[in-house]
């Protein structure tokens, strides 16, 4: 049967192709292929096009039109068409006073959980989420539970509709578990249709489970110029059934393999037992009783950029004549963006300061900030920097102001949500006007007795953890014995730095990176190691 491509199935994300914050299931996607040799195809969902890629996969060419971010970003057979600016139209001083108001707001409220996230920034929206959306999956499905009773998310927005919504010309849009969407009125899904002409099309067939009225799919579903199709399970099986009933050539599987979350992070691959066993033993000449211990950003990348494949080249054949490892703030996921496959990288790998721990491969240890501190005192810690931001005076502000990880909070006054150019200007506002120094001293003031230690690192944040939880932590997994040299090289290694207490540690040969740039590391190790540095690294992307 020949393709219609004057028929449209466009389809909704979480809860319609997906289980809500999970994969795609292989069955979904083998249907959408045949799907789409029958029809056009496409997708529309309120995610940016990282997390909506990390659901589906390739979205942009799996589907005739991609629409991330309700269409603020509109793609059609894997081409951007279109793009819109949620900052160029609210402005920044209007966009400061939202996002302070909303961290008031949540500065006051009382909920079980409070983890990190509060506020995301997108290119098109804000998504807002009570509980945070670092929250785990039994948090989430618990969060969800306890909005459905307490109605915080339509109380919230009820609120902000109350303050903004005439003036600003914003609505306020519930979709998910655990959060809601603020965009200019007119930017919900129906935004998409703009790049659907009407004349091309004889059926625009939407599915969504997020229908009802206050839904982010509501405006899509009832809009005169589509089908509607309630997907009031939730569940993408019964999608697949009503696709069924519409193409009854293209029979629904009779189950779907279930599948991970896509905020999981990727479990590291176990090396081959004999190659394990090999590094351990030194085998091949190797010293493994000089270790050379890295820090990630201003050591072996540029600040929230990538490894130069020059430098994982290097890296590799340092390991072939000593240990190496890797310790870094940032969690697993963050790290392995930069760094690629770090848990086999690395003789050690010590993400979160060594909060998750790695040798050759297989996880050797965790140890939780949550459990250290408990629910009370962390909701106690997070309001008081909430109420906090809602009171900075910052030249701008995004999201993701407090990140929940592991074993720490990372903290940003500008947010994390901010571009490249912005993270370089808050840096210099932030040398400047000090601050994260001002907040780290307020903290230490408002909280004596809670024994945590505040970590200035990388450009535009600081971490929070329990005193001692610094990067010296991971030397718990790396025995004396064992070693007669660890060299540790790290850019942060200041007083207040991150860096700072590993490099004077006892036990470290400390090496200075004042440059914060991989090249100068690179130098210092072919001075050590005698292996000759690369003469230059590739500029490599932002992760």
């Amino acid at each position: 049967m020949p393709k219609n491509s004057r028929i449209l199935c466009l389809f909704d994300v979480d809860g319609t192709l997906t289980v809500p914050r999970k994969l795609a299931s292989p069955e979904t996607i083998a249907y959408l292929a045949k799907l789409r040799e029958v029809c056009s195809i496409g997708v529309v969902g309120g995610s940016d096009l990282v997390k909506q890629k990390e659901q589906l996969g390739d979205s942009p060419n799996m589907f005739d039109y991609c629409f991330p971010e309700n269409g603020l970003l509109a793609l059609k057979d894997g081409v951007e068409i279109g793009r819109t600016s949620f900052l160029d139209h609210i402005g920044e001083e209007r966009l400061k006073k939202l996002v302070n108001f909303i961290l008031q707001y949540f500065s006051k409220l009382e909920l079980p959980q409070k983890r990190g996230t509060f506020i995301e920034f997108r290119n098109g929206m804000l998504n807002v989420s009570p509980i945070g959306r670092n929250c785990s999956r039994q948090e989430r499905n618990a969060f969800e539970k306890y909005d459905l009773e307490h109605n915080v998310r339509k109380t919230l927005v009820a609120a902000l509709q109350k303050e903004f919504a005439e003036d600003f010309g914003l609505t306020f849009s519930i979709g998910g578990q655990i959060s809601f969407d603020v965009f200019p009125t007119g930017w919900d899904k129906t935004y998409c249709l703009k790049y659907l002409p009407e004349d091309q099309f004889d059926e625009i067939h939407f599915f969504g489970d997020k229908y009802f009225k206050g839904g982010n799919d509501n405006e899509i579903y009832e809009h005169p110029r589509t089908i509607g199709h309630a997907i009031t399970d939730a569940d993408p099986m019964q999608t697949l059934k009503m696709l069924a009933e519409l193409f009854p050539e293209l029979p629904a599987p009779a189950s779907l393999t279930p599948t991970g979350g896509h905020g999981d992070a990727p479990a590291a691959v176990e090396t081959k037992e004999e190659e394990n066993d090999a590094a351990a033993s030194g085998a091949g000449g190797k010293n493994t009783r000089k270790l050379f211990l890295f820090d990630v950003d201003g050591t072996l990348t540029i600040p929230r950029k990538r490894a130069s494949p020059e430098t994982i080249e290097y890296l590799a054949k340092l390991r072939e004549k000593f240990a190496i490892g890797v310790v870094g703030g940032s969690d697993l996921v963050k790290q392995m963006e930069q760094l690629g496959d770090s848990p086999n990288m690395f003789d050690f790998c010590f993400p979160e300061n060594g909060l998750l721990a790695f040798n050759n491969g297989k996880q050797i240890g965790k140890t939780s900030f949550l459990d250290y501190i408990g629910e009370e005192r962390l909701g106690k810690l997070i309001n008081w920097m909430l109420d906090y931001f809602s009171k900075l005076d910052v030249p701008q502000k995004r999201g993701t102001f407090i990140e929940f990880r592991n074993g720490m909070l990372n903290v940003s006054p500008v947010g994390r949500n901010c571009s490249r150019s912005e993270r370089n200007d808050y840096e210099k506002f932030d040398l400047a006007n000090n601050i994260r120094k001002n907040m780290v001293a307020a903290l230490k003031e408002a909280f004596p007795d809670l024994g945590m230690t505040y970590s200035i690192g990388g450009q535009i944040s600081f971490d929070v953890f329990p005193t001692g939880w610094d990067k010296t932590y991971c030397l718990k997994y790396l025995p004396e014995a064992d070693f007669d040299e660890i060299h540790f090289f790290g850019d942060k290694t200041f007083v207040g730095g991150n860096d700072y207490e590993i490099f004077n540690h006892e036990r470290t040969v400390g090496h200075a990176i004042t440059e914060a740039d991989p090249a100068q590391t690179l130098k210092f190790l072919e001075e050590i190691s005698g292996i000759p540095a690369p003469k230059s690294l590739t500029p490599p992307a932002a992760h």
